[in-house]
């Protein structure tokens, strides 16, 4: 079995983290801004692979409530890397004052 490295770099966020950063950036954009989806990929990167709760990278989607319009925001080393606006249909969103637990408390959970 190979030994992950569990200790966070200084480039890596919480989900939580990286959600307030993004809501920063999208209420700018809509300040009706609501979240829709968050998600994180990357295992090239070396630093703790999630293992610490943090990660390099993460993605997230927010829509403005009734219209078409969306916004896709990537973070890269606590900074936004891709801002894209989109049109898509409505999704559910995610209410972020119902997230209880950061990404580093469920694996202490876990």
């Amino acid at each position: 079995m190979i030994e992950r490295e569990t200790i966070a770099s200084d480039g890596e966020i919480t989900l939580k983290e990286a959600i307030a950063m993004g809501f920063v950036r999208a209420k700018e954009w809509n300040v009706n801004a609501t979240l829709t989806s968050v998600n994180s990929v990357d295992e090239t990167m070396a630093g703790s692979r999630g293992g610490s709760g943090k990660r390099f990278k993460w993605f997230l989607q927010f829509m403005a409530p009734g219209t078409d319009e969306h916004l896709l925001i990537g973070i890269s080393e606590k900074k936004i890397t891709v801002f894209k606006p989109i049109k898509q249909s409505q999704v559910p969103i995610i209410a972020y004052d119902e997230i209880k637990l950061d990404s580093s408390d469920i694996l202490q959970l876990a």
